[in-house]
């Protein structure tokens, strides 16, 4: 049996393909995490969660095509369960807010420390807003 069976399955979205790869090798290193799914493009993104069924999703906050704050509207709205972080570059009190507002569990810069990310995912999985 794999032992990554039983972890936490996450689906990052964002248009960078350097971002997705670095934070999918960080990801799969950690023994209860494992990602299932990625989209570079905002308007495949509800197909591609709709699939996989992730239990948490990266979502970048500027993505070509759908933005992340209409991607994740349109995740909540479609598949509550699924836990939902906006990714950032930008550190701004109005952009954390509406990603909140918008059905957001929380709000993270991609200059994150690694095991301050880690920390948030596995936080948000078990049901706290960050």
């Amino acid at each position: 049996m794999d032992h990554k069976e039983n972890s936490m399955k996450i689906f990052i979205a964002d248009d960078d393909a350097l971002q997705r790869l670095t934070l999918r090798i960080a990801l799969n290193q950690e023994k209860d995490m494992r990602v299932i799914g990625e989209d570079s493009d905002g308007l495949g993104i509800l197909k591609k969660v709709r699939a996989c069924i992730p239990d948490v999703a990266l979502i970048d906050v500027d993505m070509p095509g759908l933005s992340g704050m209409d991607a994740i509207r349109t995740i909540r709205s479609a598949l509550p369960q699924v836990k939902l972080l906006m990714l950032s570059n930008y550190s701004d009190d109005n952009l954390v807010q509406e990603a909140l507002t918008t059905g957001a569990d929380g709000y993270i810069l991609k200059a994150v420390e690694h095991l301050e990310l880690i920390s948030i995912l596995r936080a948000v999985y078990h049901g706290l807003k960050v």
